[in-house]
This record gives structure tokens, sequence and C-alpha cells, in this order.
């Protein structure tokens, strides 16, 4: 029992009489600290029964253990008066001031009053609530509907950061700040999506604003410096849990602020800091708490705060489902302080437990099996874990909102809606089968044989230095003597077509769902599995050919031995082309190469970049690096400098045809060492050039060249101009997605029936078989392989 005496030594809370009231906040600070220490007793106490009542477990045949659950009814009440008295011992008369929340960051915490303005509202700072990991967690407001949001502040302190690496991640903070499911469904499984992220433009600061209030709840760091070690039952309910939201992360596509998709996200940085916790106070779930857990502070963002010169992170799955299994370790000891844990990976440092769970978290660590995947962990879970906790059946918050909705109107509103049915079901059989009549019709023979074509005048919209205006603009590339535009209204005289050129892709679609054209075409968005984003779900896409971005050197068959090629031995990985085109390379003997000074080009193309920029840099801060030497050179400019930092490398935003003219001029005239990427299309067949082979980060290396016999990858030996007929594209890897920057070049039109089908004639036109051919002549891999 406790001495009520003693109460101020106990809690820590020094009695300081302010005089007058006391106000909101402090009352709600006594309430916080009342139920944390209330929640203590009853947490120590569910441990303890728990303990005793899997120890009854194991000892009972299994054909009695469903009896288990009644034994929770003989276990003595001495919580309720251990609770009662603590009650008594932190009356919230005993707590008049709120005690201050210091830290040793190198920026002042923002003043209560302070407005932010984002991308979706301006937001007004109340009060400063916590600490948690590198930055402070407030709580505010959003000016205008005054509804309540969390803000997360992030700091780039001048004394540990340059200027231009401040710009460089606020902006990168932007792009990256948040995700969201591509497909716009609300759901998020326990993880906090970010609603807004502001970069400040006076100060180094970053924050993510939070609308749904997640991120003003406890993280399990502090949750367990309140709280005794958790039981077994309790540490298999937070597993499922947190595998739950892993499962969705993993597989679900994203997309970011930046309008980027990203199929399945690591989250890369799961601690006691990024778990939050819901644990309810409510007296009747004393020995039972249903609490909830959510994940945040993902790396994508987190990462971008890492102190300079620190090597940037690339976790994979294993290494999330490792951080689940420590955690789970954290939770059995109780113990919140980093520096005096013992080591997860030596079973003698584990608490006595069940095998199973021990076991379990083995696997998650990797020191057994390990699982290949979150759902494969998660499906793991033995099915009687509830029963060892003698809880109810745990359901999410979804679920238990299902069930609420579980009442008897239900039926009623079930007959008055079976009277509908009939005239519902003649009416979607209808359109069903003219949506399979419109969607799955057969491959024509020729260009000339599409049927139903529309009379009229349409639009079609593109990135106007993108592949589609290449294809559908050149005149003499997919058909003799005119352009694609050309031979449609040729051959289908009621016909006439006005072109959009627009700047990007987005602009494009955008047009198309605005009724500003009836169709548009993109190397970007589609809906085959290569397309780099998929498109809004008014819009179907469809392919009528595929490319890939070819990455090329400087190649002279006579000085071959001194070429790029042989040093490079034909190749380059995603990792050494992410440190050439950021400007961490500047000289090709830092990958063993000559000695020849490096010279980056980039395609005039913004699909082509938007591609590289997705699957080659991929991280936020390499992105952010790369625009900064695009945007601060051009073609006439040298080499920016300044007194602390190295020279930039020289950059040169050309068009690809051009591009592929100044890399051999470079390395025959300058003696340097060029490199550029572009579509294979147009770099296919130039003889000046040599396309590099690629591998990704996980995989091999992929040439999309082979030799015509034997099917072998080109090297370095070989010569491009004397032996044109020797070599082919390799058709296949590029269709399947083995080369790992192939992509597919659509026409996306809308899904509305009541719009001409303008869009969906076309694909028709050139999916035909001897439009195919002609395709192909044109550089580009037709939709199907001969064989297939």
């Amino acid at each position: 029992m406790v001495n009520p005496k003693n109460k101020k030594r106990l809690f820590g809370l020094p009695r300081l009489r302010m005089g007058g009231k006391r106000s909101g906040r402090q009352a709600n600070l006594a309430k916080t600290v009342r139920q944390r220490e209330l929640g203590r007793v009853r947490g120590r106490f569910s441990f303890f029964r728990s303990q005793l009542l899997y120890q009854v477990y194991q000892v009972v045949p299994p054909r009695y253990r469903w009896l288990l659950p009644m034994l929770r009814d003989f276990v003595p009440g001495m919580a309720e008066d251990e609770a009662k008295t603590v009650e008594g011992a932190i009356a919230a008369d005993d707590l008049d001031v709120i005690p201050a929340i210091t830290d040793d960051f190198l920026l002042p915490a923002l003043a209560p009053g302070t407005e932010l303005l984002g991308q979706r509202g301006r937001y007004r700072i109340e009060a400063l609530i916590s600490i948690r990991g590198r930055g402070r967690v407030y709580r505010g407001r959003q000016v205008g509907n005054e509804q309540l949001v969390s803000v997360r502040e992030y700091l780039l302190p001048r004394q540990q950061f340059t200027p231009s690496e401040i710009r460089l991640r606020q902006n990168s903070f932007r792009d990256r700040g948040g995700i969201a499911l591509a497909d716009g469904r609300p759901e998020r499984f326990r993880l906090m999506q970010p609603e807004d992220a502001i970069p400040d433009q006076k100060e180094p600061r970053c924050y993510l604003i939070d609308t749904e209030e997640i991120d003003l709840l406890p993280s399990l760091r502090t949750h367990l410096q309140a709280r005794s070690p958790w039981s077994a039952p309790q540490v298999w309910r937070f597993f499922n849990q947190v595998l739950q939201t892993l499962e969705s992360l993993h597989g679900q596509k994203f997309t970011v602020p930046a309008g980027q998709v990203r199929q399945g996200i690591v989250h890369g940085n799961l601690s006691l800091d990024s778990i939050l916790i819901d644990w309810p106070e409510d007296p009747a779930f004393a020995g039972d708490p249903q609490f909830l857990v959510y994940v945040t502070d993902l790396l994508l963002w987190e990462g971008l705060f890492d102190p300079p010169g620190q090597e940037p992170a690339r976790p994979t799955v294993a290494d999330d489902l490792a951080a689940v299994g420590r955690l789970g370790y954290r939770l059995l000891i109780g113990e919140p302080d980093d520096a005096v844990v013992g080591d997860p990976l030596k079973p003698e440092d584990w608490p006595a437990v069940q095998p199973e769970l021990k076991q379990y978290a083995f696997r998650l660590l990797g020191l057994r099996t390990p699982f290949p995947s979150a759902a494969a962990a998660r499906q793991a879970i033995p099915a009687d874990w509830q029963l060892l906790a003698t809880v109810r059946q745990e359901t999410t918050a979804d679920e238990a909102e299902a069930t609420a909705r579980r009442r008897w109107w239900r039926w009623l509103l079930a007959l008055l809606l079976l009277g509908l049915l009939g005239g519902v079901l003649g009416w979607w059989l209808t359109r069903r089968q003219l949506a399979i009549a419109s969607s799955e019709t057969p491959q024509l023979c020729c260009f000339d044989s599409a049927s139903g074509v529309p009379r009229g005048e349409f639009t079609y919209a593109s990135d106007r230095s993108g592949l589609g205006d290449y294809v559908f603009r050149q005149k003499n590339l997919v058909f003799p003597d005119v352009t694609v535009e050309a031979a449609i209204e040729t051959t289908y005289p009621e016909v006439a077509l006005t072109y959009s050129p627009l700047l990007t892709d987005e602009a494009a679609i955008a047009a198309v769902i605005n009724e500003e054209a009836d169709f548009a075409l993109s190397s970007v968005f589609g809906e085959s599995e290569g397309a780099l984003r998929p498109i809004p779900p008014e819009l179907r896409a469809s392919p009528v050919a595929h490319d890939a971005i070819a990455v090329y050197v400087a190649f002279s068959y006579e000085q071959r031995a001194q070429g790029l090629p042989h040093a490079l031995n034909g190749r380059l990985t995603f990792e050494q082309l992410r440190q050439l085109y950021t400007g961490q390379i500047t000289n090709w003997r830092q990958l063993g190469g000559p000695d020849l000074p490096v010279q980056l080009y980039v395609p005039s193309e913004p699909d082509m970049v938007a591609i590289f920029e997705d699957r080659v840099l991929q991280d936020p801060l390499a992105i952010a690096a790369f625009r900064q030497l695009v945007e601060l050179q051009t073609a006439q400019s040298p080499p920016i400098t300044t007194t602390d930092e190295p020279p930039l490398t020289p950059v040169r935003v050309l068009r690809t045809f051009d591009s592929l003219r100044a890399v051999i001029q470079d390395f025959e005239e300058s003696a340097i060492g060029s490199i550029g990427f572009g579509p294979l299309s147009q770099v296919f067949g130039q003889c000046s050039v040599y396309p590099l082979a690629l591998k990704a980060d996980t995989g091999q290396f992929v040439q999309a060249i082979v030799r015509t016999e034997g099917g072998a990858a080109i090297d370095p030996t070989i010569d491009l101009c004397q032996d044109k007929g020797s070599y082919q594209r390799h058709d296949r890897v590029i269709v399947t997605g083995q080369y790992p920057l192939a992509y597919p070049f659509e026409v996306i039109y809308p899904y509305d029936n009541s719009r001409a089908p303008m869009g969906r004639k076309v694909v028709e036109m050139l999916q035909a078989t001897d439009s195919q051919r002609q395709l192909e002549r044109a550089g580009l891999v037709p939709i199907e392989l001969e064989g297939d």
C-alpha cells in the first residue's frame, strides 16, 4: 500500500502553489499522470496474472483448456485495491503546475500562436506536447475550421548542415514527406499518413501535419517508462498488429507528394520512438488492455535529417521484421533505456517466456529460419495465442466499426433493395457485356480494319518532348513518308486529329480528364505492370509498344582499349549511376577506369528523366542532388565552385540525338568521358555509343542488346559499326521487365462510355498486326513477341 505522505517522492512532482484556479491544460496533465500510475499498477498485476494462467495452461489437458477463461473470476481483486490507494495519493488537487518540457536541440521550440503555411492550409501552434526521436511534437489547429492537428517538427541546425544541404533536404522533404495509397482508398492500416509536408522558408525546419491526431499519442518508449514489462500474450497482440501494418506497407502501391508511385515501402526506422500506442485506461480493461499500436516516422522522410556524411541506409523487408523482433524483446524486459538493455541476438539475454514466443521472435530476428515477408510472419502467429491471454478476440478499429453496424435494420434494408434487384441486375449485365466487348476486342490484322471509328474532330495530348510526340509526329518513322497522325486521317477520312503539345505527362492526363483532349500518349502513366505511375480511376490505358532507357558511353572500336566500355567491362550498377548523377564521382578513375573527367548528359525529354529518377536514383536526397546539378548548370556555363565545396560535375541537357553526337565528340576531341541516357529506340543502331548492361540494386546485370547468333549479351569487343547485322535488341527482357529500365508506351482514354471512343480505336489500329511490325521497325518493341 502507498503511504500518502510519500506521494511526492514516489512520483517526482513538486507541489508548487501558483494561486488561483488551475488551467484546463494543468487539469489534463493531472488526469494523465493519475491514469498513468493507475495503469502501471494494473499492468503489473496483469503481468503476474497472465504468467500464472500460462503455467496452469501448460499442465491442463487440451480438452479442458476451454475452462481457463473462467479462472479470471477467481483471481482476487488486488489490483483495484492498490489502484484506489494510488489514485488517492495523486489526487488532482496536488498538481498545480505542468512540468516543463526541455530538450537539448540547437533550435528553440516554436512559440504558441506561431502559424505555419502549408500546401493544404494554415496551421497554428497551441502547445509543445512531447519530444520524440530527433524532433518535437506540437498540438495545433488548422486556421479556419479549428480542426485539431498534430505538428511534427524536424530540425536542420546550421551548426551541422550547410545552406546548400538545408535547401536540398527541405526540397526533398516537400517531395517525400508523407504517403497515400496510390488507388485513392482512405485505409490507413494503423499507419500514420501525414496530410501536409511543410519546409520552413525562413528557418532550417520542416513540419509534418497529421489531422488524425495519432502523433499526439505516447510512444512505446514513453509507455515503458510508466509501466511494467509486458506479458507474453500482450507481445503476441503487439506482433499481430505491427505485422498487419507492415504487410500493407510492404505490399501496397503508395504515392508520395511528388507524384511518384512506389510498389511497397520498407519502413526502415522501427523503434520504441516510431511506434505509438493507444492504451485504454478504462477500469473495465484493467487486466485485458485492448490497446492499439500505430506505426509512424518512416525512413523515407526521417532519413533526410541524418547528419551529413552518414551513409544512406537501404533497409530491406528482413530489416523491418528484425526490428519487430527487437521491439518484442524490449517489451518483454520492460526497459526503455537503449544504453542498459541486453542483446536480443543472444538467447541467454532473453527473460523466461513462452518457448513458442521466443522461437517466433528468433525467426523475426533471423536467428532461426527467417520469414520471407510480413504476411508470412503474421500467418505464423499461433492460432491459440488469444486463449493463452484469456482475452477477448482482438478486433481492429475497422472491424469493431463493422460489428457495430450489424443491426436488425440491415435486414429491413435488404428487403427494400430486393425489389430493385431484378432491374439493377439486368442493367449491370448489359453494361458488363458492352464493357467486355470493348475491352476484349481481338487483335486486328491491319491498321485499316478498325470498325466503329467515330466521325469528327478529336484532340490528343502528349508531353511535347516525350515518346508520344516522337512516335506520332515524326515522319517516315512508323509509316512511310507520313506521321502516325496523318496515316490515321488518310485511312479514316471522317477523322480529323488535332495535337495538343503539353509540358508534362501529368498535364496530358489532366487534359483527358477535363475533356480538353480525347486521348493521351504516355510512357509514364499506364495500367501495365511496368508503368511508372497509375492512371486515375476515371481513365483506362492500353499499351501499344514497349521501350527502355539505354545508358551509354562513347564507343570507338579503334580506341577500344582506352575507352570506357572496355574499362567498365561494358556495365554499370544502379549504385554507380547514382554516384555519377549526384556528383559524387567526377573522374572515371574513381570507378577503376581511365583518368578522364566525367561529363553528364541528361535528355530534355521529361518522361525519360522521371523514369530515371524513380528507378535509378530512388532516394529523395539523390533525386534532389541530381536536380540541383541540372538546375545550376547549363550547356554554356562552366562548373560552379565555391570556397568550401568541390566543383560540381558538368551537366548538359540536350535532345537524345544531340547527346549521341556530343558524347563521341567529347571523347575523341577533348579526352572527356561522357555518359548519357535516353530511349533505346533512338540509341539502338547508333554505333558511336555503347549501351551498357545494367544491374539494379537486386538481381543481375542485364544487357538490352544481344548477338544475333546464340543470343549472348554483347561485350566491348564487338564492332558496333562494322558488325551491325550481328546484334539485335533483346526484346524479351524489355517486355517482361527483366531489363530494369524498361517501360510501356500507352494510349490513355476516358472510361466514360458517353464520350467518343477515339482513344480505344487508336489502340485497335496500333495493336493491329501490321502496325506492330511498323512500330518494331521504328525501334520500339511490340506488345506481343513471336512464339508467345
